[in-house]
């Protein structure tokens, strides 16, 4: 079933759309049968155009279920899936946001839990967006009156990420990301990020090339993983490669332990009650990463593995891929 509507302006449009099932069967290059199952569509959407040219409003699309599988084997279902986007404006900015859940996937029989995921991006400015769209808008009807519209066309999506980032530059914007998370039967492992723009302290700065560090205020970013998640994480993806429940958990410690103390080793993760985390903030061109002080140019240097392995005579730890034996 299906519903649409579009004003004579097109400056409102709806729409509405539900399905209990579609299957798409395909041959892959191996004469191999792929069948595809979506189940419990539903869809909608409900937008109008805004003052800044842009249209307001939101979106949703989710399913019951997903189901993909090859040659009636390798089952991968995804359960509760949805997607949903929303924008709105205020006197001079536009917020928009996008939101995506998960409640469980599971792979030939493995539970490897569910997902979820918040972005929003706050305080665009909405002249900066209105100028941009109305440039765009003059591009087009000047290609489509042109023999050859590619360079216009092609100009169009250069810009479209410089005018985007100019705007939330102007409007001191704040992307956030509350949280990006994955959570299965041992704990869930969450992501936080908190990001402020800024016009440029320099104003002899060309606007068109302006670096991203230059255009961030202020970041706030938090990592928390359970080791017990990540191994279980760990131990069921080693069991879809063939290895046996008792070998895979041997593997996963062995790898987990590896990743934390690489991750010790740059100084980038902490190992704190069985937490893998890690804490940065950064405000004034100075830093602070799980306590510790850093300036802009110091800590650049922590990107280059090389010079700071030999400065501290270490090696970094092997991440094992087969099992080590307890007692060869």
């Amino acid at each position: 079933m299906m519903t649409a509507h579009l004003s004579n302006d097109m400056n409102n449009a709806d729409f509405t759309a539900q399905s209990d099932a579609f299957t798409f069967i395909t041959q892959n290059d191996l004469k191999q049968t792929e069948t595809l199952n979506l189940k419990g569509l539903t869809l909608s959407s409900v937008n109008h155009m805004g003052k800044f040219g842009v249209f307001l409003g939101e979106e949703k699309i989710a399913f019951k279920e997903i189901l993909f599988n090859v040659n009636d084997k390798n089952n991968i279902n995804l359960n509760g899936i949805e997607f949903y986007h929303k924008t709105n404006e205020l006197d001079h900015a536009l917020n928009t946001e996008l939101n995506y859940s998960l409640d469980d996937l599971n792979i030939d029989g493995n539970d490897f839990g569910s997902g979820k995921l918040f972005v929003s991006l706050e305080g665009i400015d909405g002249q900066t967006i209105k100028h941009f769209m109305e440039m765009i808008k003059n591009k087009t009807i000047k290609s489509l009156k042109a023999e050859n519209n590619d360079e216009f066309l092609n100009t169009d999506q250069k810009d479209i990420i410089k005018n985007i980032w100019q705007a939330a530059l102007k409007g001191n914007a704040v992307l956030k990301i509350e949280p990006l998370s994955w959570k299965n039967s041992q704990g869930e492992g969450t992501f936080n990020l908190q990001a402020q723009m800024k016009i440029p302290e320099s104003t002899t700065t060309d606007p068109q090339n302006l670096s991203l560090a230059s255009g961030i205020k202020k970041i706030d970013a938090r990592l928390n993983i359970p080791v017990v998640m990540l191994k279980e994480l760990m131990t069921q993806i080693s069991i879809l490669q063939g290895n046996s429940q008792e070998e895979s958990q041997k593997l996963a410690d062995q790898q987990v332990q590896s990743l934390a103390k690489l991750g010790k080793l740059l100084k980038f993760t902490t190992l704190e009650n069985d937490i893998i985390g890690s804490q940065f903030y950064f405000e004034n061109h100075q830093i602070d990463l799980n306590g510790q002080k850093f300036s802009s140019q110091s800590f650049s240097e922590l990107f280059n593995m090389a010079g700071l392995l030999n400065s501290e005579q270490q090696t970094a730890p092997e991440i094992p891929s087969t099992i080590t034996p307890a007692n060869p």
